[in-house]
């Protein structure tokens, strides 16, 4: 038929093919089995002749040991070092699968898969079993601290241990360093792989994070395990508190030394530079407390002091107690005004005039007014004029002098 193509080849042969591997028995030529948990020895019977009788040996140094035996009239019989440990899972003359439990390194080697028939004879495959042992991974500190501007260290090491074949052991990190692998073999041929990963110490790489990656190729499995690195150095302080602000009369200040060091403060230390501390501050810790108003001997220089095991430093800090601005100014502006007041109307060539005398009034009322507020909120007003009303008094009763003339 026109459009039609010839059938391929092809699929005949892939049957053929893979009618021929599977055989009358089949088996998995390779099994991985972990050690202490279970494994399967598959073994599937496909055979036309009848089956008397399906067992499983097991070949090691030239010698063979019956492990299994199935018998359609006898029975099942579990013989060796697999009493108790090996069954048949679906006992049949088309399926002779086992487990084996607890498998243990004595398991690896060659099991023979035994299908005897009448009339042609005997069918037979062989699966190798393989011990696989699991590491034990483990990942920690050097074994010393990591110390800032220290030689290099050994930041972190990873460990994957007693592994059957030998792990695959790496850190994964954008840090600069070293990483250094060692081995240890031992008799029932698992390894241990060590990797270290080694830096020089820097405080700015506390707390980063690295991980320690560890792959076993017989399992196809990768395990990932974070580590915070931590490195101690000496304390870097700062002395906080001060405002440039303080001022004679003012309450409720202190000074506050704020240290970063790894491991924390073991001790703060508070002194004045050019002699002993103020009476009546409260020394607590981090802290320099004034509990009373601040006066002039309070200026200094203030030194906080931390210690750590790896060392002493200090910070000096400035503090200047100066007169608050509106108390200066009001206590000339006061002089001005009684000055105003107590002045007489008319001195010769120095009269003063209703029209200046009036301006002047007004003048330093005004100024008054705005430093009161000032003062006010300062809290200061009161200590250089007792109350408000006097200045006010002081002031209208210059004007109405004045105007009276």
């Amino acid at each position: 038929m026109a459009g039609t193509e010839p059938a391929s080849p092809f699929p005949l042969l892939l049957f053929l093919l893979s009618g021929a591997l599977a055989g009358p028995v089949v088996v998995d030529r390779k099994v991985s089995a972990i050690l202490g948990k279970n494994a399967t020895l598959k073994c599937l019977v496909m055979v036309k002749e009848t089956v008397t009788q399906i067992s499983w040996e097991k070949q090691e140094h030239g010698t063979t040991e019956t492990v299994a035996v199935f018998n359609p009239i006898y029975g099942i019989s579990i013989q060796g070092n697999y009493p108790g440990r090996a069954v048949f899972t679906n006992p049949s003359l088309k399926d002779a699968t086992i487990l084996i439990t607890k498998v243990g390194f004595s398991d690896s080697g060659n099991y023979i898969c035994k299908v005897a028939t009448f009339p042609l004879g005997n069918y037979q495959e062989t699966s190798t079993v393989t011990v696989i042992v699991e590491p034990i991974i483990t990942v920690g500190g050097g074994p010393e601290p990591l110390v800032d501007g220290a030689n290099e260290t050994v930041a972190a090491v990873c460990t994957a241990a007693n592994g059957k074949p030998e792990a695959v052991v790496f850190w994964e990190t954008d840090l600069i360093g070293e990483q250094q692998q060692t081995k240890i073999s031992a008799p029932n041929e698992t390894v241990t792989v060590v990797n270290q990963f080694k830096i020089i110490p820097s405080r700015f790489v506390r707390k980063r994070p690295i991980t320690c990656i560890v792959v076993h190729p017989p399992l196809n499995t990768s395990t990932r395990v974070p580590y915070i690195l931590d490195v101690q150095y000496a304390p870097e302080i700062t002395v906080m508190g001060y405002d440039g602000n303080w001022f004679v009369g003012r309450q409720n200040v202190q000074l506050k030394c704020k240290a970063d060091a790894n491991p924390s403060p073991s001790a703060y230390i508070w002194s004045r530079l050019e002699g002993q501390l103020p009476e009546d501050l409260q020394v607590e810790n981090d802290t320099l407390t004034f509990n009373r108003p601040l006066n002039h001997n309070d200026s200094g220089i203030y030194v906080c002091e931390v210690v750590n095991i790896h060392g002493h430093r200090k910070k000096q800090k400035v503090v200047q107690i100066r007169v608050a601005m509106c108390l200066k100014f009001a206590q000339l502006l006061k002089k001005v005004s009684l000055l105003s007041t107590l002045a007489p109307a008319d001195t010769g060539s120095h009269t003063c005039t209703s029209y200046h005398c009036t301006v002047s009034a007004l003048s330093i009322r005004l100024v008054l007014d705005i430093l009161r507020v000032h003062c006010e909120y300062k809290k200061s007003w009161k200590d250089v004029f007792g109350t408000k009303d006097v200045i006010t008094q002081s002031s209208l009763s210059t004007q109405s002098s004045t105007q009276e003339k």
